[in-house]
């Protein structure tokens, strides 16, 4: 029978036995296939996202120098803007400068013109009112007289009217009395009443026109020698009325008497009264 050579046992510091662990050493630090395809994957995605950040880095720079040089556009285009308003808003204000002058021109020129309508209007106004008052008519008491004095027949008193205007007098009517009274008296007179009013008619420009009346009582032989001796007094009064050719109504009043301080002429004529003889 065989028998097996046993080996001698290693020592730890004999050769083969260091080999043996160098070997084993290397081994264990070997990577294994799986570990180096990991490491080496996340390497290149490592590799893949520097890449990636400095990609979007640089885009970021590219970005923000465009979106700065669009901002220096927008600022310069903000600028010209401006510069373009100030412009607009120095002509503006030229403009507005100008029209107010031109308004203030054009309000002293309204003025003046307002003063020269109304200068004119007052000049046109002088003028007709001139034009009026000299182609009017004018009715005014020429003379009056009484007759049939005494106590016979009732007293008549009778005015001349004289139109001595340029125009007719239209609707000319007068309203008239006749009475006595003691002189001096502190008796008024009573108002003349309507019921003398003679009928309307037209006197033309240079004629003349009567207004007799007729008085309400006799004039008895005592009044008349009470007239002659200074104390009483015969009163012949009225009112003409009258249009002219311009629309305008107008009065003469008169106020004549006869005895008294006025003496009384047998020829009737009278004399005017110191109040009561008007006309406008």
């Amino acid at each position: 029978m065989n028998r097996v050579k046993r080996s001698a046992p290693l020592g730890r510091s004999s050769p083969l036995r260091r080999r043996l662990q160098e070997t084993q050493v290397k081994r264990s630090e070997a990577p294994k296939p799986e570990k180096k395809a990991v490491q080496t994957f996340l390497a290149s995605l490592t590799i893949l996202v520097s890449i990636a950040s400095a990609a979007f880095a640089g885009a970021s720079a590219w970005l923000a120098m465009e979106q700065n040089e669009g901002s220096r556009e927008a600022a310069r285009t903000s600028k010209a803007h401006a510069v373009a308003a100030e412009k607009t808003a120095s002509s503006t204000e030229r403009q507005a400068i100008s029209a107010a002058d031109h308004v203030g021109q054009a309000s002293r020129l309204v003025e003046a013109t307002t003063r020269q309508v109304n200068l004119s209007s007052q000049s046109l106004m002088m003028m007709n009112a001139a034009n009026r008052i000299e182609h009017r008519a004018y009715v005014h008491v020429v003379s009056a007289r009484l007759f049939q004095i005494g106590d016979t027949l009732p007293m008549i008193g009778n005015a001349v009217f004289q139109n001595t205007g340029r125009t007719p007098a239209l609707n000319f009517r007068i309203v008239r009395s006749l009475d006595f009274q003691d002189y001096p008296s502190a008796m008024a007179l009573a108002p003349v009443l309507d019921v003398n009013l003679s009928p309307a008619r037209t006197l033309a420009a240079g004629s003349d026109a009567q207004s007799p009346v007729v008085a309400n009582a006799l004039l008895t032989a005592e009044q008349l020698q009470i007239i002659r001796t200074g104390n009483g007094v015969v009163h012949f009064r009225g009112t003409a009325q009258y249009e002219d050719v311009f629309g305008e109504t107008h009065q003469t009043s008169f106020h004549m008497v006869w005895g008294g301080p006025w003496g009384a002429p047998d020829s009737g004529q009278m004399s005017a009264f110191e109040s009561g003889n008007d006309a406008n």
